[in-house]
């Protein structure tokens, strides 16, 4: 007379406590300072010598 007594008792527990912080402190700073210095000192010299030649007319009296 043989008796198999099977005790089966299985306990899972799943226990699943998953934190996440996320902590996003961006500190963007742009300082922007551009100095922009044009300096245009153009000169311009236009020396014009024209000569004029008048030749004159004999008028004879």
């Amino acid at each position: 007379t043989p008796t198999t007594t099977l005790t089966a008792t299985p306990t899972t527990t799943l226990t699943s406590t998953p934190t996440t912080t996320l902590t996003s402190t961006p500190t963007t700073t742009l300082t922007s300072t551009p100095t922009t210095t044009l300096t245009s000192t153009p000169t311009t010299t236009l020396t014009s010598t024209p000569t004029t030649t008048l030749t004159p007319t004999p008028t004879t009296i």
